[in-house]
């Protein structure tokens, strides 16, 4: 049945050998034009950030200048930590399907999201840097109250040496970004 539904039939094959998307570009344009130029200082922009956000990260946590105030956001709650023996089997028993992969149930994301909550250690020197939510008001873009601190959750995975393995992401909003210069 399965290999009935994904024959190709006449007309589908036909279909697909006469159906083209036309380029939005043409060689010639792409060749003569700015894209070469453009592409390259584009590159070179991102090499150089790519420079400064690694010399950044190398610093010490001491050494990181400090524009404003540093505020800590920690979980709410407390709970007793997890043993590396405690993650082992809830990986291993979660992963009992027919995928190999683990899906762990409410209790248990729940319990895995608690113990592995990251602390937000951020320098505070504008509104723009405080964490918040995502709300809608009457405009035409979404805004981020930062009157509660929300820190949001959710799985995926990622293969790795054909291993499926479990991700835990914690995502922050912030209001905005502000500009760094004039072409920003």
């Amino acid at each position: 049945m399965r290999n009935k539904d994904l024959d190709e039939t006449t007309e589908q094959k036909t279909f697909r050998e006469k159906a083209s998307v036309p380029s939005e570009y043409q060689t010639w344009q792409q060749i003569a034009g700015l894209y070469p130029l453009t592409a390259l200082a584009f590159r070179l922009g991102i090499y150089r950030w790519h420079q400064q956000t690694l010399e950044t990260y190398r610093l010490p946590l001491q050494e990181l200048p400090v524009k404003g105030q540093l505020v800590i956001y920690t979980p709410a709650q407390k709970i007793p930590p997890l043993s590396q023996a405690d993650v082992a089997d809830i990986l291993k028993q979660t992963s009992k399907n027919p995928l190999n992969s683990p899906f762990p149930g409410l209790e248990e994301q729940k319990r895995l999201f608690d113990n592995f909550a990251p602390i937000f250690e951020i320098d505070i020197a504008s509104e723009a840097d405080k964490i918040g939510s995502p709300i809608w008001q009457s405009g035409k873009y979404p805004l981020v109250d930062t009157s509660k601190p929300v820190v949001y959750r959710h799985l995926s995975h990622t293969r790795i040496r054909n291993q499926t393995l479990l991700q835990l992401n914690y995502t922050i909003w912030f209001p905005s970004r502000p500009k760094k210069s004039g072409v920003d």
